[in-house]
């Protein structure tokens, strides 16, 4: 099989002990802030990711919690964790799905606690959310106006750089191997979500590999006709 030929010309970065994390359009500006920390964050100790599911928050937050030595935590267990026990840690933090969290009162304060006590101590809390915090329905007013002040920063949905190499690397994962011609038309008929690509790629695989077939054009048009309902 050939070798993977990356279908553009993209910009990677170590994602310190994770797989490559991809650097395009979609996702510069987050991962300029990310870069920027702490100094770049100003004077707040928080950042908010938000974007829809899929679109890399959680990757770039576990890019950041390598670099920061920060505590990761999913939304179910900072509601289940003790608030002492998170004060007496000496960690930044970072927590997944900010949206979770709010209009729920014992889980805003216990966060509006940790801000203050991350920002006296001169640490950093990394937030991740599908939603900005400008358009949170908080219920506590003092966590509200912290979190609303605090640099917030959106993770597109993939573009097509970004698209075009996910498709062409997991098709490549399990054993095959794609154009760029084939990739472009590909990507350029399918919908932008990561949940189009990923559903594509398992009906190819699966089709590709019960018939012995590569991936071509007339494959690719009758998956994205017959089975996922794309427009030709």
């Amino acid at each position: 099989m050939a070798a993977l030929q990356l279908p553009l010309d993209l910009q990677f970065r170590p994602a310190y002990g994770r797989e490559d994390f991809l650097i395009t359009r979609s996702n510069e500006n987050a991962v300029a802030l990310v870069d920027a920390w702490p100094d770049g964050w100003g004077e707040f100790p928080a950042l908010t990711l938000f974007g829809a599911g899929g679109s890399g928050k959680s990757h770039l937050a576990a890019v950041w919690a390598q670099r920061a030595e920060a505590r990761i935590l999913a939304a179910e267990e900072f509601k289940k964790a003790d608030l002492q026990a998170l004060l007496d840690m000496p960690h930044n933090f970072a927590i997944e799905r900010l949206d979770d969290l709010v209009g729920d009162t014992g889980s805003e304060q216990k966060l509006f606690h940790l801000y203050n006590a991350l920002k006296a101590a001169g640490r950093s809390l990394l937030l991740t959310a599908q939603t900005p915090p400008s358009q949170l329905d908080f219920s506590l007013k003092d966590l509200a106006s912290r979190l609303r002040a605090s640099p917030a920063v959106e993770i597109n949905q993939p573009d097509d750089d970004l698209l075009a190499y996910v498709f062409a690397k997991q098709l490549h994962d399990r054993g095959l191997s794609v154009s760029d011609k084939v990739t472009r038309f590909t990507i350029g008929r399918m919908e932008r979500s990561w949940q189009a690509m990923e559903k594509t790629v398992a009906a190819l695989s699966a089709r590709a590999t019960a018939e012995k077939k590569g991936i071509t054009l007339p494959l690719v048009k009758e998956i994205l006709q017959v089975e996922l309902g794309e427009d030709d």
